[in-house]
């Protein structure tokens, strides 16, 4: 197998920085009331919520979350998710 020569392909945090890290981002989770989030829709990793909503969310617990995700988790891994107030 050959070596990247820096003409193409990525290299997660190094080169390459100004490209956008693209992925599959699944449907949203509409948050509306006071709710306590799944790990399956925390690793989907995209929230809305209602603007004129008041709510309460709770992540879940750690055994629910590494139950979830045990696969592709190591020590200090980690990952992103956003909330977006519509």
């Amino acid at each position: 197998m050959a070596l990247p020569n820096g003409a193409g392909g990525y290299q997660l945090g190094d080169g390459n920085v100004g490209e956008a890290q693209l992925s599959i981002q699944g449907a949203p989770t509409l948050l509306s009331g006071d709710v306590t989030v799944t790990a399956a829709q925390l690793a989907n990793g995209l929230f809305t919520v209602d603007s004129g909503a008041d709510i309460t969310a709770t992540l879940p617990t750690v055994a629910n979350l590494e139950a979830e995700i045990s696969s592709a988790a190591k020590p200090d891994s980690s990952f992103d998710f956003a909330v977006v107030n519509i």
